[in-house]
C-alpha cells in the first residue's frame, strides 16, 4: 500500500480579506493577499484593485495573477525576442543566438567601420544588420546601417566601390 504525502492547501479568511497560501517548493509558503477590492500582483508584489487585472477564467475570482502593467511589459518582451527569432531564422538561416555570437565576435561593431551602431528608430537604436551575399546567400557579418546602405547602393559591384576609393584617394588640394 503506498501513501501520498501531498502538502495540504488552507484557504483562510482574516480581518483584511482572504489569503490563500502559494506554495513554493516543499518548504516556503508566501501568502498573497485577496480581497473584495483586489489583490497582490504575483509578479511586482504590489497590492492593485481588481480595475488593474484582466478577466481570466482560470484566474482567482476570474482575474489573471498578474496586473496590466506586468503582463503588458512581459509580453511585448516576449513578443519582441519572438518576432526577431523568426525573422532571422526565416530570411537569413540563422537563430537569435547565432546573431548574438556573431555581435559578440565582432565586439557589438560593425564589421566594415568598427563602429557600433547610432542609427534609431522610434528613439531606439538599431541593431546591426545582416550582411549577406545576394547571390549564394552566405551571411558575411554584422553591418551598421550606413554601412549596410552603402553596400546596398554599391549592388556589391567591387568595380564601382574602386571607383569611389580611388576618386577619394585623388589630391583635390591643387
Amino acid at each position: 500500500m503506498e501513501i501520498c504525502l501531498l502538502p495540504l492547501l488552507v484557504i483562510r479568511y482574516s480581518p483584511v480579506g482572504l489569503i490563500i497560501p502559494e506554495l513554493k517548493g516543499n518548504i516556503n509558503v508566501k501568502q498573497k493577499q485577496i480581497n473584495k477590492k483586489g489583490r497582490e500582483c504575483c509578479r511586482c508584489g504590489e497590492y492593485k484593485d481588481w480595475s488593474h487585472y484582466s478577466k481570466c477564467k482560470k484566474g482567482t475570482r476570474g482575474y489573471d495573477h498578474w496586473c496590466k502593467d506586468c503582463r503588458s511589459k512581459y509580453c511585448a518582451e516576449h513578443f519582441r525576442r519572438f518576432r526577431r527569432n523568426s525573422q532571422l531564422k526565416y530570411y537569413f538561416g540563422i537563430t537569435l543566438d547565432e546573431y548574438k555570437q556573431m555581435l559578440e565576435k565582432q565586439n557589438g561593431a560593425c564589421a566594415i567601420c568598427k563602429r557600433p551602431e547610432i542609427a534609431t528608430r522610434k528613439g531606439i537604436i538599431k541593431q546591426l544588420a545582416v550582411d549577406h551575399c545576394h547571390d549564394v546567400g552566405i551571411i558575411r557579418g554584422l553591418l551598421c546601417y550606413r554601412c549596410n546602405m552603402a553596400l546596398g547602393l554599391l549592388d556589391d559591384d567591387l568595380e564601382t566601390l574602386h571607383a569611389m576609393t580611388d576618386y577619394l584617394k585623388k589630391d583635390y588640394t591643387k
